[in-house]
C-alpha cells in the first residue's frame, strides 16, 4: 500500500480559492438579480396591458 501525503495548501492557494469563491458567488447573485428584475418588468408590462384592456372594454369608442 502506497503512503500518500495530504498536500496542505499554501497561503496563495487559499487566497486564490477565496477569490474564486467570491467571483462565483457574485456571478450567481447577479444572475439571480437579473432574473428577478426581468420578472418585475414583466409584471408591470402585464399590468399595463391589463389596464389598457380594461379601459378599452369600458369605452371602446373613445381614444383613451
Amino acid at each position: 500500500m502506497k503512503n500518500s501525503l495530504i498536500h496542505t495548501p499554501t497561503e496563495n492557494e487559499i487566497i486564490a480559492g477565496i477569490i474564486a469563491g467570491k467571483q462565483e458567488r457574485s456571478i450567481a447573485v447577479m444572475s439571480m438579480l437579473s432574473g428577478l428584475w426581468g420578472a418585475v418588468i414583466s409584471h408591470f408590462e402585464w399590468r399595463a396591458d391589463i389596464n389598457r384592456t380594461a379601459i378599452s372594454a369600458r369605452c371602446p369608442d373613445c381614444s383613451c
